[in-house]
């Protein structure tokens, strides 16, 4: 028994080192100085699939912003011709996340159970305080089944109370014209003691993008702190602050702008008739 156990874990343990050997790693830029502002959402959040005017506001994301990390060193450049998309915003209830990524319907790939979905098609989504380092994070993934489109959730690491990916409640996941839609929201009960927010206040957030296959994983990561070499490190999250939110421009009332019509018809006229007045004098 005891000869069995030991032939068992030697072959764990070979395992494990050809994953470690095997898997690559490009870091950031930007290490530890990835920085955005988010805006203020001026409508509340739908988990549609949608981006709506004033729901969520695009984050233009810097090449040097983003870390890589895949099981094959052919895979990386995968990684970084991902070019995900991502809109944010932030409410008095917590942060509105909206990413996507186009994927071709062959390489969409979910078939894991709710612990393993980081290995492919998911997003994994971290956030902390700004000051909170190490693996002190809220970490959690969402995915839907590429084989019957059930949606997966997993939570990897809690930081305050217990949170819980809910489909329809704080997250959406779907197929939508070639691309992998996600929606989320991380209330601020779960990543800050002080809930009290308002414009300035900052926190810590990182997200993985994730494609490949179990044997073959493909890690598009937004600043570090996840995944790859750094491992769980808090200290390596984007900061994000928050802003107020865009001034809306007001456009002239429809009344108004038929008296401008108005206006200009009637001076319109004027001119022609002194336009008359004038050729018949002429004469």
């Amino acid at each position: 028994m005891k000869k069995a156990l030991s032939i068992i874990m030697a072959g764990v343990l070979a395992a494990s080192l050809t994953i470690g050997a095997s898997a690559v790693y490009e870091a950031e830029k930007d290490l530890q100085k990835v920085a955005f502002e988010i805006k203020k959402a001026r409508v509340e959040q739908k988990f549609d699939g949608k981006v709506t005017d004033g729901e969520y506001y695009k984050v233009d994301l810097k090449d040097s912003w983003f870390s890589y990390a895949a099981n094959k060193d052919t895979d990386i450049e995968t990684a970084k011709n991902l070019k995900p998309e991502l809109y944010m915003s932030w409410d008095e209830n917590g942060v509105n996340v909206y990413t996507s990524y186009s994927i071709s319907k062959d390489k969409y790939i979910q078939t894991q159970d709710a612990g393993n979905i980081w290995s492919e098609s998911c997003i994994q989504v971290s956030a902390a305080a700004a000051t909170d380092t190490g693996t002190t994070r809220l970490e959690y993934g969402i995915a839907k089944s590429s084989k019957d489109n059930a949606f997966i959730g997993n939570v990897w690491a809690q930081l305050i109370g217990t949170y819980t990916p809910t489909e329809g409640k704080n997250a959406f996941v779907d197929y939508i014209d070639g691309k992998l839609v996600y929606e989320t929201k991380i209330p601020w009960e779960n990543i800050l003691k002080d809930t009290n927010v308002s414009e300035g206040s900052q926190f810590g957030f990182n997200m993985v993008w994730s494609s490949g296959t179990s044997a073959s994983f493909i890690h598009t990561q937004l600043a570090s702190g996840c995944t790859g070499d750094p491992g769980k490190k808090a200290d390596n999250f984007a900061k994000v602050t928050l802003a107020a939110a865009p001034k809306v421009v007001e456009k002239p009332a429809a009344a108004e702008t038929a008296d401008v019509v108005s206006l200009t018809v009637a001076a319109l006229a004027v001119s022609a008739a002194a336009a008359i007045i004038v050729t018949k004098r002429k004469h």
